[in-house]
């Protein structure tokens, strides 16, 4: 039941956010890398995104976010086990218990309605170490859509 309730909190309170600061505050484990690459679906507008997770170590609630555009359609191919889900512009794949794989993968397709678009795309990996939440952002990355 606690630990319900801490999740709840943790991954769906609305107001809930972690400053981007965070990764300086707290240090990450070195056996924690998070990888995310885009290809471009022939004679379409869309991008197969693959997500690759290792996370050596983590065991319990993590949670992969992907911050999406406007008007974006998502399908989901692989979860990694994770409860996978689009909901307020972002794809979220949600593990109580992180896999114990060294490397996870969760792959799905974005597609645009808009041919002419250029947009800023980034993701977080969090998780609960130790009772506290640890945050990895991922580097921005720019998808462009214009003359392609």
């Amino acid at each position: 039941m606690v630990f319900s309730i801490l999740f709840r909190l943790l991954f769906f309170f609305p107001g809930f956010s972690i400053p981007a600061e965070s990764n300086s505050t707290i240090p990450l484990p070195e056996s924690i890398q998070v990888t995310r690459t885009f290809q471009r679906v022939p004679d379409k507008n869309d991008y197969t995104v693959t997500v690759s997770i290792q996370s050596s170590g983590i065991t319990g609630f993590a949670r992969y976010t992907d911050f999406l555009p406007p008007d974006a359609q998502v399908t989901i191919l692989q979860s990694a086990g994770s409860e996978a889900r689009t909901i307020d512009g972002k794809v979220k794949f949600v593990w109580t218990s992180m896999p114990t794989d060294p490397e996870i993968k969760v792959i799905y397709t974005i597609a645009f309605a808009d041919s002419k678009l250029i947009m800023h795309y980034r993701g977080e990996f969090r998780y609960l170490s130790d009772n506290v939440v640890r945050n990895y952002d991922l580097t921005p990355s720019d998808l462009k859509l214009i003359g392609e």
